[in-house]
């Protein structure tokens, strides 16, 4: 995602950040819930989060994670290029979704 940025190539940033967030958000269920979301819609798995994780920000967090997957069809199936200004936004949630994901597998 971050190679993809900087080489400006903003599909590419966009889609890897929003695939990302959903590896993530798949080892973060895993891990709190031995749960694997395998439903047709990544959806599901904001519905899992709701059910099994509890934190005090979880649901900026829901709201963070539900906004990239609104993302993913834009960058995948709109027929224009993704901007900068898309993917940088991207990047961000991205990465503050991730540390917050990370915080889970502390040792």
């Amino acid at each position: 995602m971050l190679e993809a940025f900087q080489k400006g190539r903003w599909n590419a940033a966009g889609l890897a950040g929003v695939h990302c967030a959903i590896s993530a958000t798949d080892a973060l269920l895993g891990k709190a819930a031995r749960l694997r979301s395998s439903g047709e819609s990544h959806m599901e798995a904001v519905q899992l989060l709701k059910q099994h994780i509890k934190d005090p920000i979880w649901a900026l967090k829901l709201s963070v994670f539900t906004g990239l997957l609104g993302q993913k069809s834009l960058v995948e199936y709109d027929s224009r290029e993704f901007r900068e200004s898309e993917a940088a936004s991207v990047v961000k949630d991205v990465g503050r979704y991730f540390e917050w994901v990370k915080g889970f597998f502390a040792l």
